[in-house]
């Protein structure tokens, strides 16, 4: 997500001194991206004196993110008390103690606020913090249709749509063709490379291995494991599903612990994944690679997918949902027997051989991608310039 946001500004705005601001430092380790972050303590006066400030994806501006950022500043030692942190994220996230011309300078992009519950307008604080903003903000472009709704319903407005794209969806293939990492290009007559990468869920790495099985058959295909991430931001299930499913011997790219760009070259190599994670599946359909979606119905009290149970809203779902896509999300409950689960495997492989369905699907995409990048590029341009 934020390596697209380098290349968005990077292309379209090379003279910009662009700097990427943080509150803490993040228990994973970036290496490799052309950017560093940046500790906000050390920039206040930069902020103050910025042209644009750019929310940039995720899920910032919900009340959940911003109760979890604030207990993550007391727990690294830099707020004494919770009030302070929760202070220092209002400050930092919805500019709640500055003045009203630091607000209009705002921007936001490929945020949400999918995970939010009726009950958090029960927080006057946080309920006013994020009406302040969105209404004082220069733009405000979210991901999916809900908190477009959302959006528009506190600005009490309808002529400007704020449906936008995920963040990570104007990162298109063009970067990796253009970066050092080149990916290795499939030859004519080379069998189908179907990626895997399991690494948000607990689904049975048995039922799982099996279905993979069913569709390097009837493909056919050769299952390679997708270097995605590692704990601990994500699960750490590569060895459990390579000794599921021994024909998947490959595992790419080959470092152990790669770059963001090296696991991006890495997806240009796939004719197909199959996955659980949400971006993996963003950024690989933004690529032109088909993604087959696994969802487990079972639901934990806070999912990253999914928000708590009283919430219930699957942010894969309703990307997948978006651009018509929901044919290739597949849920655990419906492999949960041998019939079920080859019935599935038989009816992606169909989908999977209907490239007008494909084409339609990525064409809906990237006209919608289009069409949001320009909006965004006009409102930058015009406070950039």
């Amino acid at each position: 997500v934020d390596l697209a946001a380098w290349y968005f500004l990077h292309q379209h705005f090379p003279e910009a001194d662009v700097r990427y601001l943080t509150l803490y430092p993040h228990k994973c380790d970036f290496g490799g991206v052309p950017f560093r972050y940046e500790p906000r303590h050390q920039n206040m006066q930069r902020l103050e004196d910025s042209d644009l400030i750019l929310y940039w994806g995720d899920f910032q501006h919900t009340l959940h993110y911003r109760n979890v950022v604030a207990e993550q500043l007391v727990r690294q030692g830099i707020c004494n008390s919770s009030e302070e942190a929760l202070e220092q994220v209002r400050d930092f996230l919805f500019l709640a103690g500055s003045d009203p011309a630091l607000l209009s300078k705002a921007v936001l992009y490929g945020g949400t606020l999918l995970f939010n519950q009726a009950d958090n307008n029960n927080d006057e604080v946080y309920t006013s913090d994020l009406q302040r903003l969105v209404r004082s903000a220069r733009r405000v472009w979210v991901r999916e249709p809900f908190s477009a709704f959302h959006v528009n319903q506190i600005q009490q407005q309808n002529e400007r749509c704020a449906h936008g794209t995920d963040a990570a969806q104007l990162l298109g293939r063009d970067f990796v063709d253009h970066s050092d990492f080149e990916p290795v290009r499939p030859v004519d007559g080379q069998q189908t490379k179907l990626g895997v990468f399991i690494g948000r869920s607990h689904l049975d790495a048995t039922t799982i291995s099996s279905l993979l099985t069913a569709l390097t058959e009837q493909l056919p295909a050769e299952p390679v494991w997708l270097n995605w991430g590692k704990p601990p931001c994500f699960l750490g299930r590569k060895k459990e599903f390579m000794a599921c499913l021994p024909a998947m011997e490959k595992v790419i790219p080959g470092a152990p612990d790669p770059s963001p760009p090296e696991t991006l070259a890495a997806l240009l190599e796939l004719d197909l994944l199959v996955s659980d994670t949400y971006h993996t599946c963003v950024n690989a359909w933004s690529f032109g690679i088909p993604a087959i979606c696994l969802i487990d119905n079972s639901q934990s009290p806070m999912a990253v997918n999914s928000g708590s149970d009283l919430s219930g809203r699957d942010k894969r779902v309703a990307f997948y949902w978006t651009y018509n896509a929901a044919p290739f999300l597949l849920y655990s409950s419906d492999l949960n027997d041998e019939s079920g689960l080859q019935k599935k495997a038989a009816d992606v492989s169909s989908l999977l051989a209907d490239h007008s369905l494909i084409c339609s699907i990525m064409a809906q995409m990237s006209q919608h991608v289009a069409l949001s990048k320009n909006s965004l590029l006009r409102t930058l341009r015009r406070m950039l310039n």
